[in-house]
């Protein structure tokens, strides 16, 4: 089983997101937000809350099937 940081990780590379913008996203620290995307040797590494992890995976459902939406007036 994959830890959390390393679902992050991949969730990172997947929307080819930042972590200035997933700071933004889930309203913390830019510092917070590169811990968790640290080697886990490191001191400063930390793990990613499992409350982070879901509101990311949440916002990002919502963000990809709004662009699923159809514009109104536009042919299918």
């Amino acid at each position: 089983m994959k830890s959390r940081n390393q679902q992050f990780r991949e969730l990172k590379e997947k929307h080819r997101l930042t972590a200035k913008e997933i700071a933004e996203m889930l309203d913390c620290e830019y510092g917070t937000v590169k811990c968790w995307l640290k080697d886990p040797s490191v001191v400063s590494y930390r793990v990613m809350p499992k409350t982070s992890l879901k509101l990311l995976m949440i916002l990002l459902d919502s963000s990809s099937e709004s662009d699923h939406l159809e514009e109104p007036g536009k042919p299918s």
